[in-house]
């Protein structure tokens, strides 16, 4: 895309720069104000202070190719203090870039920044009317002339800015930090919701790539009060004055939610405003400068340490040559080694040219100190040549030694920086290389599955066939953790047609003793009412109590069970994953009807009239199927014997009291001895005590026959 942003700098400006440049399309941006930076170093874009109502902004459009328009409108959702009178509208210029839009075809999509608190039109102000006829004005040409526009309203924007351009957080920050008093617009029982910019910038993506049209609101879901964000921020920022809130006609926001972009694009808020705010990183141009002197500081300051070090000890090989030479006069062989000039190429050969010409200086001066110690005039230096020649040769050395040191030196810090720099690249374009395999994976995945997957879905749907109905729902929950890559897949049978509660049927492995064997759908309204809708059901608020996916599973418009994912990986949350899940749920539901529909049919079929207990016959074929089964499928069972102490149990007497204590997935018979057996599926020996409560409590005793495989 060839991107054109229109309006001032703004922190959710500068996210949506950097996430589409990231991407891959092309930038633009048309600003007012020219001293601005508008985006980070690494965003590459055309900027262009024109006027926007002006044949030079059309110029820009038509010059560029432009396709894409944003519209930003910060200055007028991030307002601090009580409006002025006078404000310049938004709506000229909003006109003559729609207006452009028509004359020049090109234009695929256009996204108007709007702000939540239209939601509450009886709370409407000047400039809030400004933003609304903005939105009314879109939707005019969008109906006129077919133009593609969506409106995302967002809530105040924050993010790591400067702050005397990160909205209204960012203005509040500045009054604190320079000492002022505040006095906002809010009243004190007001609400704030409070989104990243990151987070509206992949809103806003999201979008784009899917050509939507219409309003969508972007918000963290998170609001705090706004008594509470005064107070973190005081205690951040050490303010003492009290807050002064508006009364009467002071602002009240109304919470939103961002459904639609959840449910239709899969968007989700990942940041949350009060556990980011201490690593939060809002910061001005003085405190910037602050930070780059205090840098440059620092680098004078080791380089002074550097050289006061380095001089010192320049001076220590200087005392030690003084001594060396005292000791070498006293040897005849030794006389004649010019003990100076080592010192001086020494030093030079070490330290380079700065302490070389010191070393020069040094050498000198003793060379002249022993020459007025000999009794020789120091004004025969004057006009004596071969006096001057030691001096000379000592200039020459520490001069060269030096030289040829530093050169050596600056060589290799340029290989170093340039190695860094190689180790840069080659990290970059290893995490490049990292991220393009992955991304190559999942292509690859999603190709294999388009041309290849659906029909092994169907192979393997298809299976289930091949079972016995009671053993149905233990193969589908195999099926769904194949297809879907998971571990935690459960079942569950809906009791009854007010979705009070459900009955777990199977599970995975992982997942047991983890479920309840009663879902109480009440205390879950969000999958309440998906069920009762017969729709398909997403966690995108991440709730813990929540599955991840849950899909109702329908017989003649009545729900007869669902299945459910309770966890799966974050790349699994997609369009691609959702439509996998319902394909596969589709393709098993008439086996998983089927099962339900002979788990009625039995009770006056296979059951003993006017009881819900098997015959010998049909028990044990159910129980030899089960034993069978138990290793493929990886499920447990409990096998029980019941008797009373008291007297022999009659028959009816003994269904009226254990079909209170059955589950739906438990079946009852008469085993070859005579004796009542009770199979309880998906229990397991730790789940004997509680069931012998449930016994004993209708006057009758159990005894393990055959413990479930742990």
């Amino acid at each position: 895309m060839k991107v054109l942003l229109i309006g001032e700098g703004c922190v959710e400006g500068r996210y949506i720069a950097a996430r589409l440049y990231k991407e891959g399309h092309k930038i633009n941006w048309i600003a007012k104000d020219s001293t601005q930076q508008l985006f980070d170093n690494e965003v590459k874009a055309n900027i262009y202070h024109v006027p926007i109502a002006s044949s030079r902004c059309k110029e820009v459009i038509k010059s560029n190719s432009i396709d894409t328009i944003i519209y930003l409108t910060s200055g007028y959702r991030e307002r601090f203090e009580k409006e002025e009178v006078e404000y310049d509208s938004l709506i000229p210029d909003l006109h003559a870039v729609l207006k452009y839009s028509v004359e020049y075809n090109s234009i695929k999509r256009i996204v108007f920044m709007s702000s939540v608190e239209l939601a509450d039109e009886n709370n409407l102000s000047p400039i809030l009317t400004d933003l609304k006829a903005g939105e009314m004005l879109c939707d005019a040409f969008s109906r006129k002339y077919e133009i593609p526009i969506a409106v995302l309203r967002v809530s105040s924007v924050y993010g790591e800015e400067f702050y005397d351009r990160a909205g209204y957080l960012g203005k509040v920050i500045g009054k604190m930090k320079e000492g002022k008093r505040i006095s906002t617009t809010f009243s004190p029982s007001a609400e704030m919701d409070l989104i990243y910019g990151g987070d509206v910038a992949d809103a806003l993506y999201r979008v784009l790539i899917e050509n939507k049209t219409g309003t969508f609101v972007a918000t963290s879901e998170k609001p705090i009060k706004i008594t509470e964000f005064f107070k973190v921020l005081s205690q951040r920022y050490n303010y003492s004055f009290e807050i002064q809130y508006a009364q009467d006609d002071g602002r009240e926001l109304k919470s939103c939610k961002a459904d639609r972009l959840k449910g239709e694009l899969g968007w989700l808020p990942i940041h949350e405003f009060l556990k980011e705010l201490n690593s939060l990183d809002q910061i001005d141009e003085l405190n910037k400068t602050k930070r780059v002197m205090q840098v440059r500081e620092d680098k004078i300051e080791s380089k002074y340490i550097k050289f006061l070090r380095n001089l010192f000890e320049n001076i220590l090989l200087f005392l030690l040559a003084i001594l060396f030479k005292k000791f070498a006069n006293d040897y005849s062989d030794l006389r004649f080694i010019d003990v100076r000039l080592m010192y001086v190429v020494m030093v030079g050969m070490v330290y380079g040219v700065k302490q070389g010409l010191i070393s020069t200086v040094l050498a000198s001066v003793s060379y002249i100190y022993d020459l007025s110690t000999s009794n020789i005039d120091i004004s025969f230096l004057l006009y004596s040549i071969s006096s001057w020649m030691p001096i000379v040769f000592y200039m020459i050395a520490g001069a060269w030694t030096g030289y040829l040191t530093d050169k050596r030196i600056d060589e290799m810090e340029s290989e170093k920086e340039e190695h860094s720099m190689l180790i840069e690249k080659y990290q970059f374009l290893r995490s490049l290389y990292n991220e393009m395999r992955e991304v190559k994976e999942q292509l690859q995945k999603q190709i294999l599955v388009s041309k290849d997957s659906f029909g092994r879905v169907y192979e393997i749907a298809n299976e289930l066939s091949n079972f016995k109905p009671e053993l149905i729902m233990f193969k589908a929950i195999r099926i769904i953790e194949n297809i879907m890559e998971t571990e935690s897949v459960a079942l569950y049978m809906v009791a009854n047609d007010n979705f009070n509660y459900a009955r777990l049927m199977a599970n995975s492995v992982n997942l047991k003793g983890k479920l309840t064997s009663t879902l109480k759908l009440d205390q879950l309204p969000g999958l309440k009412k998906a069920m009762e809708n017969r729709e398909f059901f997403v966690n995108t608020e991440l709730n813990s109590d929540y599955p991840a996916y849950a899909m109702p599973i329908v017989d003649q418009d009545k729900v007869v069970a669902v299945a459910m994912i309770y966890k799966l990986d974050y790349n699994k949350y997609s369009t691609f994953y959702q439509n996998l899940y319902r394909i596969v749920i589709g393709l098993i539901q008439q086996q998983l009807v089927n099962a339900y529909k002979y788990n009625e049919a039995m009770i006056h079929e296979n059951y003993i009239e006017g009881t819900v207990i098997n015959s010998n016959k049909e028990f044990e074929d159910k129980l030899q199927t089960v034993e069978s089964a138990k290793e493929e499928l990886d499920f447990n069972y409990l096998l029980v014997k019941v008797w009373d102490d008291n007297s022999k149990i009659e028959l009816n007497d003994f269904s009226d009291k254990v079909k209170r204590i059955m589950r739906n997935t438990d079946f009852a018979g008469i085993n070859s001895k005579g004796e009542y057996n009770i199979v309880f599926m998906q229990a397991t020996k730790n789940d004997f005590s509680e069931i012998q409560k449930r016994f004993l409590k209708v006057g009758l005793n159990i005894t393990m026959e055959e413990i479930a495989v742990e």
